[in-house]
């Protein structure tokens, strides 16, 4: 038997292998025109794009926006079919407004095929800079409206069977920038874990999406130094002295462009064979 065969017997089922796994790994959703999203945090940002891109394959987008201008500038770029929807994920009033506005559209019979928790901030971006307001700020809408939301929407969800998606952080598995923002994000992990495990018995799948380093309006510089400002002005004296002003004047931040990326995080939400956890 020649080299020519023998490489072919070796790589003939490798290569079998990998083109199975790629076609089982495939979306194999359809008749995205029935299917009922409902994302938070669509002002800008991950919500936005996965909004924008839901509704070009056609899924019924409800896209939860915090403030008016999101709302109006989605209603601009989105076709017809996607419908925002006013939400402060902190106030339960809204939640419930929010959950009666997409019940009474989708009727009495008709699910909510996902939901995404998308919406998040960050404040205190420097380690002891942050106070207890930053943190308790920031748990409200990362972890606390995570709950809110989810717990809001699961009767639409079960009744179709549906399924979550927790957008979390790679800053869940490590700190490396606004501590709050980090314990957020660390707080949501063995909830998914938790909320997966449990509502798998009642046929709802629940995925989480850990993003890394992206330019998103949570690594605006600008927002940023303000927030190394507004930390600072509100630091006791003692603090101030500790650091010393030079400290507070090195503060700089950069963030890599990789909105090319985005498209993985579409891809997880519409395959439902793929991994419980998913980084881009």
């Amino acid at each position: 038997m020649d080299l020519v065969s023998i490489a072919a017997l070796i790589l003939a089922p490798i290569l079998l292998y990998l083109l199975l796994n790629y076609f089982y790994r495939r979306p194999f959703v359809e008749n995205f025109n029935k299917k009922h999203v409902f994302i938070t945090g669509t002002d800008s940002g991950f919500g936005k794009k996965l909004a924008l891109s839901l509704d070009r394959l056609g899924v019924k987008v409800y896209a939860g926006c915090f403030t008016k201008d999101g709302q109006e500038m989605l209603k601009v770029e989105a076709s017809s079919n996607l419908k925002t929807v006013p939400i402060d994920v902190t106030n339960q009033e809204s939640i419930e407004k929010a959950k009666q506005i997409i019940q009474d559209d989708l009727g009495p019979t008709q699910g909510l095929w996902g939901l995404v928790n998308n919406a998040g901030i960050a404040r205190g971006h420097i380690f002891h800079y942050a106070n207890l307001t930053d943190y308790r700020s920031v748990m409200e809408v990362n972890f606390f409206g995570v709950i809110n939301v989810t717990d809001a929407f699961l009767p639409l969800l079960l009744k179709s069977r549906g399924r979550i998606v927790n957008v979390i952080s790679i800053l869940s598995r490590c700190s490396g920038a606004s501590e709050p923002y980090c314990c957020s994000k660390f707080a949501l992990q063995p909830y998914t874990d938790g909320l997966r495990r449990f509502m798998k018995s009642f046929g709802v799948q629940v995925a989480s999406i850990e993003p890394g380093f992206f330019q998103t309006k949570l690594v605006n510089v600008d927002t940023i130094l303000r927030d190394f400002d507004r930390s600072w002005s509100e630091l006791p004296t003692y603090k101030k002295e500790l650091y010393g002003d030079d400290f507070r004047k090195s503060g700089s931040y950069e963030a890599e462009d990789r909105s090319h990326r985005f498209d993985v995080s579409v891809d997880d939400f519409t395959l439902f064979q793929s991994k419980n956890r998913c980084f881009i």
